[in-house]
């Protein structure tokens, strides 16, 4: 259990390391190269259970994905759409959901 929290505290920090958070404790996606900032827009604007319908609509397997927490789960879901050639699916289906925010083209 220590060794399990030991990562997620590592994963985090990599995660959080030279990001910066607007006043509304939202990562500041102008500082980050692409890819972290479809991470961080999926994070801060989808719950664990609405990422689960995601990755349902875009033929993704739940348990299939590295994690147990929603920024694992949301990189591993990046990191598997990027490997099986469906990032443009999963970044359409975030633009069709949450149409109102600027997604990144990849």
């Amino acid at each position: 259990m220590r060794a399990d929290l030991a990562g997620v505290k590592a994963d985090f920090n990599d995660y959080s390391r030279g990001i910066t958070f607007k006043d509304n404790g939202k990562i500041d996606t102008d500082e980050v190269g692409p890819r972290a900032q479809l991470l961080a827009l999926i994070i801060d604007n989808f719950n664990i259970d609405e990422l689960k319908t995601l990755s349902f609509e875009i033929g993704v397997f739940w348990e299939h994905l590295d994690g147990n927490t929603l920024p694992s789960k949301s990189q591993s879901l990046i990191e598997f759409c990027e490997r099986n050639g469906r990032l443009f699916l999963l970044i359409s289906k975030c633009q069709e959901k949450k149409g109102h925010l600027e997604w990144p083209s990849l």
